[in-house]
């Protein structure tokens, strides 16, 4: 895909960018091995809940997609809210693009992992909750009972993740050295992405 046909198609996905962004992102993808990093995150806009897809670079974030849901809709399933915007990004997003979904701990379901897993050129780093139980032959158990500490970085390739229909995922336990005092806490993530992306 030319350059200019990728920055029409930037423009054309958020009506919220600007011009500056919308350029330095479509300089973006026009390289040959493009891979866009999302960030998934659900907010509150007045009575609305908002699922917003964004592009993380340059430490910004710059909305690419985006809906609203009152609260009778959200109740009905927010798991098929969450795929359907993920599967209508992925089907926007030029052929050559791979996107790579951050979320937090919200998402962190071996469901919507499981449905990531089955699409093209998708991949996911998702932050999950430390009460989850996982299965490695390095370690077995919950992972707040992972024997962690500041500074730590590693992966457990190939983990089970959840002890009911156990999903094979890379398991990354992180505590970085010097946090705030309030998120001073390790972080548990499942993706498959390899050990050096991972990290």
């Amino acid at each position: 895909m030319t350059r200019p046909l990728i920055l029409a198609w930037v423009l054309s996905v958020g009506s919220a960018l600007r011009r500056s962004r919308a350029k330095t992102l479509g300089a973006r993808l026009a390289r040959r091995d493009v891979q866009l990093v999302v960030a998934l995150d659900w907010v509150e806009v007045r009575a609305f809940h908002t699922l917003v897809a964004a592009v993380v670079a340059g430490g910004r974030s710059i909305p690419l997609l985006w809906h609203s849901y009152p609260d009778w809709e959200l109740a009905k399933s927010q798991n098929n809210l969450e795929e359907g915007l993920i599967r209508l990004l992925r089907s926007l997003a030029p052929a050559k693009v791979k996107v790579v979904l951050l979320a937090d701990r919200g998402f962190g379901r071996a469901e919507l992992a499981r449905t990531l897993l089955g699409l093209v050129s998708v991949s996911f780093v998702i932050r999950v909750k430390p009460q989850v139980k996982v299965r490695h032959p390095k370690f077995t158990g919950k992972l707040v009972d992972y024997p962690v500490k500041k500074g730590m970085q590693r992966v457990l390739r190939g983990a089970q993740f959840r002890a009911d229909d156990p999903l094979p995922v890379n398991v990354v336990v992180r505590w970085p050295k010097g946090l705030p005092e309030k998120r001073d806490e390790p972080w548990f993530l499942i993706t498959d992405l390899g050990k050096k992306s991972a990290l």
